[in-house]
């Protein structure tokens, strides 16, 4: 199997093999795709069709290259929610919601406020973000775990 249709295989993470020289065995080191979910609920005017579109396409990017990842692992949504309310003020604002497997969260932070910022309008002081670190047996890619994803390729590899 090429280390290209193994890639595509495993689709949520990356191997990276070592070769020790001198020795025939070799050592794996494994590098955790983040597997990013982005969500984004904004209020203010609802955006159209077409801006929507642009502004998830942007968030997904941004976000994937923010990680230095590739956009097939990403995930985003966004949500026009009228009744958001931030500071004790009903005027537009934004939630935005990151999760991933690992990954330096701060990383990308300024990069998709200003995406969102930048979409709708809605000043960046009004743009509020939390990020969630989940771990490989909690976050799961076509009916399979991605901790179950690395222990079979770790036994395809033995």
């Amino acid at each position: 199997m090429s280390f290209y249709t193994l890639i595509k295989l495993l689709g949520a993470w990356i191997l990276f093999i070592f070769f020790n020289t001198g020795n025939p065995n070799f050592k794996i080191i494994t590098v955790n795709l983040i597997m990013p979910f982005c969500k984004c609920e904004y209020s203010g005017p609802a955006l159209n069709d077409d801006a929507r579109l642009q502004l998830l396409k942007a968030m997904s990017s941004t976000t994937a290259g923010s990680f230095g990842k590739s956009e097939n692992v990403m995930f985003v949504q966004l949500e026009h929610t009228p009744n958001l309310m931030f500071g004790g003020s009903s005027d537009p604002c934004a939630f935005i919601h990151i999760e991933g497997i690992g990954g330096n969260f701060s990383d990308v932070c300024g990069p998709v406020a200003d995406v969102v910022a930048q979409h709708t309008g809605i000043p960046g002081m009004r743009i509020f973000m939390n990020f969630r670190c989940v771990e490989a047996e909690n976050w799961g890619l076509s009916g399979v775990t991605i901790a179950q994803r690395r222990a079979a390729a770790a036994a395809q590899l033995n």
